[in-house]
């Protein structure tokens, strides 16, 4: 049994060596949390509002796409057909590309969040990180 504990023992590291470890592990820890907390914050800030910009680009190009089209082609429709329908359908067409673009800017407003209260989204992140 004591052969058994010794080559036990010289498998097992020096009790004094491992709390020097972790001691050293904590201190790393501590110095580089604030940097670590920040890197969180700009990468979901970033992750987040790339798509709510994408969402308010199309807002306004969707519209102003539809008029600039409707202006220049009806001119034509009206000569030749004497009718309206045409601007119906990009009018409708305008209607539902403008439901996705709302929707992208009211589904991605974390990026709001982590600029006026950084500290709930962190808590809030946390939360989810450990259910």
């Amino acid at each position: 049994m004591n052969e058994l504990n010794a080559r036990l023992l010289e498998y097992l590291p020096d009790p004094n060596t491992v709390k020097g470890g972790i001691g050293s592990m904590v201190e790393t820890l501590q110095s580089e949390a604030p940097v670590l907390v920040k890197e969180v914050l700009n990468w979901h800030f970033c992750v987040e509002l790339i798509p709510c910009i994408l969402g308010v680009i199309l807002i306004v190009a969707i519209p102003l796409w539809v008029f600039l089209f409707i202006r220049k082609y009806s001119v034509k429709y009206r000569a030749e057909m004497e009718c309206y329908c045409h601007e119906d359908k990009f009018a409708l067409f305008a209607l539902f590309a403008l439901i996705p673009s709302v929707a992208l800017v009211c589904a991605n407003l974390a990026w709001l969040q982590i600029w006026i209260a950084p500290r709930l989204f962190l808590l809030e992140y946390i939360g989810d990180l450990i259910k």
